[in-house]
């Protein structure tokens, strides 16, 4: 006689196991909600900007006023850290190796963000990759400086005595930076011959070139200006194709006949690879009320900035294009990454 087989009784307290393919979906499911939702509480506590310049610097300065303004925005705590060194890789480095939670950030430059990859062969990051646009903030044109007592009045005259008594000297804050790629721009626009001098930092480089030792540099309008009221430096174009309200009877470069010599110094801010999109969308959004904003815009403007609004896809297309842009430059003037 056959027995009908008997149930075993289940333990107090314990489920029936679920089938292995239920238990994998549900677990996926778990990680897509908590993924999709991951910018509901932020921010929760601080977070960090990191200047990869100076502290004092132009860099320095728009971090601190975009902090600022960023903590009127989100309620939340925005402090800035220097971490410089290397023309900005020491603090992009940093950044690109960081939690990618939307607390740390940087304050990118172009020298930052573009030339160092072409001048660096072993950069410990990705300068294209490894950051995720997150905003831009404002943009300034980097203008082509002499000394005062030059003899050459405009631009189309310091050329023709560049080239009668050539080569030049033209000094920077260090190699890979703005200053030293917009003079190498302009050297070979103007098909000049012309020796970099790096020094330490811009005063040292301007000192340089007031006494003598050096023949022109780009520079920043803002932090020259003293120096070009006194006579002491004169500007012979705006590398931009917008006149300065600084400066209004200077012409821009491509007026003065220099059509493709443009520079601009930008700063934006940046996250780092795998930040959550929502987490970026929220940044995005508060940086773009930050430029909007009359007060942060009068500020940035005494600096020298234009600013500008731009969400996080149109940042990356316009990054990308100046990677190309710059890329060209280096290859006309046939520079090495070293």
């Amino acid at each position: 006689m056959m027995h009908a087989p008997i149930a075993q009784p289940s333990r107090p307290g314990r489920r029936p196991a679920l089938p292995a393919r239920r238990m994998l979906a549900l677990a996926l499911g778990a990680a897509a909600c908590a993924g999709a939702h991951a910018g509901d509480d932020y921010p929760s506590h601080a977070i960090t900007i990191v200047s990869p310049f100076a502290a004092g610097g132009t860099g320095d300065i728009v971090a601190r006023l975009t902090a600022k303004a960023l903590y009127a925005e989100l309620k939340q705590s925005v402090i800035v850290e220097n971490r410089a060194g290397a023309g900005g890789v020491v603090g992009a480095s940093f950044v690109a190796k960081s939690r990618p939670d939307g607390y740390t950030l940087i304050m990118h430059t172009t020298s930052s963000a573009v030339l160092n990859g072409l001048l660096h062969k072993n950069l410990p990051y990705d300068a294209k990759n490894d950051f995720i646009p997150v905003g831009l903030i404002g943009t300034q044109p980097e203008i082509l400086l002499t000394s005062g007592a030059t003899p050459a009045a405009d631009i189309k005259s310091f050329i023709a005595l560049a080239k009668k008594n050539g080569p030049l000297n033209f000094g920077s804050s260090g190699v890979g930076g703005i200053m030293h790629l917009s003079s190498v721009h302009f050297a070979t626009a103007a098909g000049i011959d012309a020796v970099h001098i790096p020094y330490r930092g811009e005063s040292e480089a301007i000192n340089s070139l007031i006494s003598g030792q050096t023949q022109f540099q780009s520079g920043s309008l803002v932090s020259t200006m003293p120096l070009i009221k006194q006579g002491a430096l004169r500007v012979l174009c705006i590398m931009s194709t917008k006149r300065s309200d600084m400066i209004p009877d200077t012409p821009t470069c491509p007026e003065a006949g220099l059509p493709s010599l443009l520079s601009t110094n930008w700063h934006a801010l940046f996250a780092p690879k795998g930040t959550p999109a929502d987490v970026v969308a929220k940044l995005s959004d508060a940086v773009a009320r930050v430029t909007r904003n009359a007060g942060f815009s009068d500020q940035i403007t005494k600096l020298g900035f234009s600013v500008q609004t731009m969400s996080s896809d149109q940042l990356a297309t316009y990054r990308d294009e100046e990677i190309e842009r710059w890329k060209a430059v280096v290859q006309a003037a046939r520079l090495e990454a070293q």
